[in-house]
């Protein structure tokens, strides 16, 4: 299969997912809306970790440009009731790629791994505390997590990763204990986990 076909299978599989997602949304009694976002970023970014803490707000976690390749640390908020983007923190490193997911037990932002042309993999787990705008890292990962899958919270206190370009690892990160370690292996290595 071309590279080619492994991209517009990949595209498929998202749109699928959308519309999938969309359904559940209006079976659930839910509404889906779609609304102009007229706040814009200082730079256009790709790659970026993005978080929606359920109410609010959407938070936007590293990434980089396109071109000519500059990464960021900047952890920015978007407020969908006011329509603005203010940067809120920093990650210790400027990093693109990186897994990012809610803790709902206190409120905080795990983000996972990422690479930048300085750092290459990063393997740190970083905390961030929303109510402090502090980050902290509280831990290491097994294997890179870089443009992998979605993080999960599988339980309140367990995230899952699921594989990432050249990793094709599901690691298990517990956040009491802030120690990763992998499960299972997935049968591809490419980006996020989806393609053979």
């Amino acid at each position: 299969m071309s590279r080619n076909m492994e991209y517009f299978h990949f595209y498929v599989l998202q749109i699928l997912l959308l519309f999938w997602v969309c359904e559940k949304a209006t079976t659930a009694t839910q509404e889906l809306r779609v609304t102009k976002c007229n706040a814009t970023f200082e730079v256009g970014l790709t790659y970026a970790a993005v978080v929606y803490d359920g109410l609010d707000s959407v938070y936007i976690l590293g990434g980089s440009t396109y071109w000519p390749g500059q990464w960021h640390s900047a952890i920015r908020k978007y407020s969908i009731s006011t329509d603005t983007v203010e940067t809120i923190g920093r990650l210790p490193k400027a990093l693109t790629g990186g897994e990012a997911t809610l803790n709902a037990g206190d409120g905080s932002i795990y983000y996972f791994g990422g690479w930048s042309s300085s750092v290459g993999y990063n393997y740190d787990v970083y905390k961030f505390d929303i109510l402090s705008s502090t980050v902290t890292t509280v831990g290491t990962l097994p294997v890179p997590v870089w443009n992998g899958g979605r993080a999960v919270v599988d339980d309140g206190t367990t995230v899952l990763l699921f594989g990432g370009d050249g990793n094709g690892k599901i690691v298990e990160y517990d956040l009491n204990s802030n120690e990763g370690r992998v499960v299972a292996d997935l049968p591809c290595t490419r980006a996020g986990g989806l393609w053979t």
